[in-house]
């Protein structure tokens, strides 16, 4: 079990992210009753933190705006848990440290690529209309970048040619322009 403080000069989870579960507490004051009792019942429990990829932040000065506080803004005393899936978990106010609810999560899908067409909003899409179900077997990876589907170089070469091809009709067109008016000068001097 790893314990860290909150700064302000860093993002303190952008190490942990997707590679550990931080367990942030929050409180207004070490003093408070509720934040030792935490503390404490996540020290005896030390053994099972590490195994669980467990890292405890805290934070206990408001009056020190850390980036923790700034993107959670907690109230009093809060406890927060983000786990390895994107699971954003708390204690709900008044509940004992045994007790956390899920927030929200990351939802991940993994659908067959055949089932699937881009629409005209460029999303892609289920064939049949459905949503996609989400899949626990599927995870993020920290550092990696999806790749677009678009190949520049392609999309460039195809840009000159189909501008190319507006410049050779725009000229077709004057050329045809030119020949009525050529044609319907040789009608009025006959």
């Amino acid at each position: 079990m790893a314990v860290g403080a909150a700064t302000a000069e860093d993002d303190p989870l952008a190490a942990y992210r997707w590679e550990a579960r931080p367990v942030i507490i929050f409180a207004d004051s070490e003093k408070d009753p509720r934040f030792q009792k935490q503390v404490a019942s996540l020290a005896a429990r030390s053994d099972d933190m590490t195994e669980r990829d467990v890292v405890i932040l805290m934070d206990t000065d408001p009056d020190i705006e850390s980036v923790l506080r700034k993107m959670f803004r907690p109230r009093d005393f809060q406890i927060l848990l983000i786990g390895k899936d994107g699971t954003i978990s708390v204690q709900p106010i008044g509940q004992g440290p045994e007790t956390i609810s899920v927030v929200d999560r990351i939802k991940l899908v993994k659908p067959d690529e055949g089932t699937l067409f881009k629409g005209e909003d460029g999303l892609l899409r289920h064939v049949d209309g459905e949503e996609a179900v989400a899949d626990a077997s599927v995870g993020l990876q920290s550092g990696m970048l999806e790749s677009s589907n678009v190949n520049v170089a392609k999309t460039l070469v195809n840009m000159i040619e189909l501008a190319r091809q507006y410049e050779m009709q725009v000229n077709v067109i004057k050329s045809a322009e030119e020949n009525a008016d050529s044609a319907a000068q040789m009608m009025r001097l006959g």
